[in-house]
């Protein structure tokens, strides 16, 4: 999603939304809008901003995040053109269909997340000591510490290749040496025990990739984002567009593939054909931006 600035006497947080030209650009067209990450409401407000006529449907699976995104958009002036709802992405389908949002002018999903979110209790960062939990969703079973302490080491291993990361056996082999004395329970000795892996200084830190890995497991991302972007697309109207932030080379493959499948297929046309990222005035503006990616696609219009 994008950083954040906390307002002054802690009344409301001002929430910096990335790719915020491209989204406004996005939502000119007067429509049914859903934003699928409402998170703090940055893009929501943006999407409610561009067109005095579009409609927005929020969802967001953080009931905290879809509370402080009813008190930003509350105090906007946009009462009675939005309504937020709680519930995973992967669930579009039957969401929208309840709400009245089928089809839909245009669909967004930013993959990021916020300042505040990753400060939540929960386990997401390496630079915090918290519990070692990372759900999102609390009717996960699985959480981070269920995997470091339960799976196999080929197991971890495989897990660690998904995002590509070349120290798969060393960290899955030090994972499972260091468990037998002590279960890794918390962020910061997880990174520890992943850091002890390499020997030369890195220009991102050693344990990036590793919760990264942890945090799309736990949190079925793979499938969550798989079963949206089919879901999304067969509730566009023609002519609609479907939009996707992502932020990690795993998930914007799994986009790209998927808009290009539908391209070649005749379905879609490709708005970006390589995606478009941050300019360098919004990196330095926003660090969180920098390794994000947009890539959208129009649905195609039958021809009469």
């Amino acid at each position: 999603m994008a950083g954040s600035l906390i307002a002054k006497n802690n009344v409301k947080p001002f929430h910096i939304p990335v790719m915020s030209e491209q989204i406004a650009l996005f939502s000119k067209t007067p429509g049914k809008y859903i934003d699928l990450t409402v998170g703090m409401a940055g893009h929501s407000r943006i999407i409610l901003e561009s067109n005095k006529e579009n409609l927005l449907l929020g969802i967001d699976c953080n009931e905290k995040s879809l509370k402080l995104a009813g008190e930003i958009l509350k105090g906007n002036r946009f009462s009675g053109r939005y309504k937020l709802v709680y519930g995973n992405f992967r669930e579009i389908g039957s969401i929208a269909s309840d709400n009245d949002f089928v089809p839909a002018e245009g669909i967004l999903a930013d993959l990021g997340f916020s300042s505040e979110e990753i400060a939540e209790p929960i386990g997401l960062s390496f630079e915090i000591d918290q519990p070692l939990d990372m759900r999102l969703d609390r009717s996960y079973r699985l959480s981070a510490a269920d995997i470091v302490n339960r799976w196999s080491e080929e197991e971890i291993f495989k897990m660690l290749q998904m995002v590509q990361e070349r120290k798969a056996g060393a960290i899955s082999h030090a994972i499972c040496r260091n468990r037998q004395k002590q279960p890794i329970t918390r962020t910061v000795q997880l990174a520890k025990i992943v850091s002890s892996c390499f020997r030369k200084w890195q220009p991102i830190h050693p344990a990036t990739k590793t919760f990264l890995a942890l945090r799309i497991v736990v949190n079925h991302e793979i499938d969550n984002l798989e079963t949206m972007l089919r879901s999304s697309f067969e509730i566009l109207k023609e002519g609609g567009r479907l939009a996707v932030i992502s932020f990690n080379s795993l998930e914007d493959r799994i986009v790209k593939n998927s808009f290009r499948e539908y391209a070649k297929a005749g379905l879609a046309e490709l708005v970006y054909k390589k995606g478009v990222v941050p300019t360098d005035t919004e990196k330095k503006n926003n660090p969180r931006s920098r390794s994000a990616r947009l890539r959208i696609i129009k649905k195609t219009e039958e021809k009469k």
